[in-house]
């Protein structure tokens, strides 16, 4: 009697659990589950656990939802964003201190696009000197001493500016200057030579902490700005772990050596330390001494002093990198390039002084002057080959004041700067925030309008909407000029195309669009 007792309960249990399938079915499936087939497609739904249900039980259901595959519409949507964000590259100029007001002006776009910066440019992020330090940690993986914990964000790095930037210009190196000098070469020349560089350096400028303002050897040593960039980038870290495209530019001194691009991405070079990669960038002459980087095994030695002397702005390895990493054959003119000074200093020197002026007095202003002058050729240059469309430049003219490239005193005037040209509404600032909101909306419009369609009707559209759109620019203009003026093309293209002229008139986003529906009607 008991068995049969148990036998009727497990059989009311069982019945019991059917039912609640079959309803669960009816809800998520929009009708009986006899008659719904792979193809249909789950909405989802909530489930909560009740009485008559097992944890086992609800857990499935879950499982079946989280699996269900996602509409045709958002894979499309995911794609383009992608595309653009891979499209969009940023390229930091170096100037040591007064990368305070790029990394401020990193900050306001964060917050502004609440995106994370390495997010927003996908493409690549190249950084020269100060520059570097910035472009390293915003695609780190190792963040406050921990490995696989990055990126740090731009408002972190902008506190590192804050805080700890003043130590990396500390430490004088005129005992250094003496010791290394009385390293001498074993020929009588040589020996002659040490002599008296040896008379000069020792006698001259050790009672100068900073070897004479650096007119007779580096004016700071290496040991502050060492420690600080191996807290920010870690000791072991390679720049084949970073989490995204990252390029750095410095300049080889030994012989064979030359203008050399260390990038996250390239075989030949990305097996270098991170934070060597950004001493060598940053190894300002008359600043500090060049240093070593790699260990002649895994990587070649080089002995790399600062990038800026030949590539101050480096929007150039930026979108070669970009047109590396993105391997679809994209034309120069469909990336988006971002490009940020760190304040103009060209006319800050007495040119009177400079006109008759010697090896010593040339010495400060030649490398400042040379890194500026690199940066304005690019501006000019790709000013001209972008035709100011998509070439976004940043930068703003300081007081002679906030031009000094080593004197923390000025961050905070270097970071009302930043603010002053971030709230200009007619600063190229506001104009790449304005085309990040387009894009935006672009895309919103997109899923409100067909976000409800069923895939196969959606499908239909996509192949319509490629016939509509052009390979290039013009192509597509004219497409869109004739289907807007003809009534019956109107009516042949469908609704879709109606609607993809009267809310997308950017012609640049719509051949976006038909890449990555090209892309997704091919499938894998």
């Amino acid at each position: 009697m008991k068995a049969t007792h148990s036998k009727l309960i497990l059989t009311l249990c069982l019945i019991l659990n059917i039912t609640f399938f079959m309803t669960v079915s009816e809800i998520a499936y929009g009708g009986d589950s006899e008659e719904s087939t792979d193809e249909q497609k789950p909405r989802v739904i909530n489930v909560h656990q009740t009485e008559s249900t097992s944890t086992d039980d609800v857990d499935v259901l879950r499982e079946d939802i989280q699996d269900a595959p996602p509409k045709l519409i958002d894979i499309l949507m995911g794609r383009l964003e992608l595309h653009l964000a891979k499209r969009r590259v940023l390229a930091l100029d170096g100037g040591g201190m007064r990368g305070a007001f790029t990394i401020k002006v990193l900050a306001q776009l964060e917050q502004d696009t609440e995106l994370p910066i390495g997010e927003l440019f996908k493409g690549s992020i190249t950084g020269t000197s100060t520059g570097s330090f910035i472009a390293l940690g915003l695609l780190s993986s190792y963040k406050n001493g921990q490995a696989n914990a990055g990126p740090y964000s731009a408002k972190e790095i902008l506190e590192f500016y804050k805080t700890r930037a003043r130590h990396m210009f500390s430490g004088c190196c005129a005992f250094d200057n003496c010791t290394k000098s009385l390293v001498c070469p074993t020929s009588i020349s040589g020996k002659l030579r040490c002599f008296f560089k040896s008379i000069f350096s020792c006698c001259g400028c050790c009672g100068c902490c900073y070897n004479c303002g650096g007119l007779c050897g580096p004016k700071y040593t290496r040991k502050a700005i060492d420690e600080e960039l191996q807290t920010l980038l870690g000791t072991k870290t390679r720049l084949n772990e970073l989490l995204g495209p990252v390029q750095v530019t410095t300049y080889d001194i030994s012989r064979g050596g030359g203008v050399v691009r260390l990038s996250s991405t390239d075989p030949q070079t990305n097996q270098y330390l991170v934070w060597q990669t950004a001493a060598a960038s940053s190894s300002a002459p008359t600043y500090y001494p060049s240093v070593v980087i790699g260990d002649g095994d895994i990587v070649p030695k080089r002995l790399g002093v600062d990038g800026g002397l030949a590539e101050n702005t480096p929007v150039l390895p930026a979108i070669e990198q970009a047109i590396q990493s993105t391997g679809d054959g994209a034309d120069i003119t469909d990336f988006t390039v971002v490009s940020i000074g760190t304040g103009q200093a060209a006319g800050a020197f007495n040119d009177e002084e400079l006109q008759y002026a010697g090896a010593v007095s040339w010495a400060r202003p030649a490398v400042e002057i040379s890194m500026e002058g690199t940066s304005m050729a690019t501006n000019l240059s790709f000013g001209q080959v972008f035709k100011h469309a998509n070439y976004y430049r940043i930068q703003s003219a300081l007081s002679e004041r906030l031009l000094e490239m080593d004197n923390p005193d000025n961050v905070e005037g270097l970071l009302k700067e930043a603010i002053k040209v971030c709230g200009d509404q007619d600063s190229q600032y506001q104009k790449f925030l304005k085309r990040c909101k387009v894009e935006k909306a672009f895309i919103s419009n997109f899923r409100r309008l067909y976000g409800d369609l069923d895939d196969d009707v959606f499908m239909e559209m996509l192949y319509q909407f490629v016939e509509l759109v052009g390979v290039t620019h013009e192509e597509t203009r004219l497409k869109l000029i004739n289907l807007t003026s003809t009534h019956d093309s109107v009516v042949e293209k469908g609704p879709f195309a109606t609607q993809v002229t009267h809310f997308f008139n950017d012609t640049r986003l719509l051949k976006a669009l038909k890449l990555e529906i090209s892309h997704l009607l091919k499938g894998p």
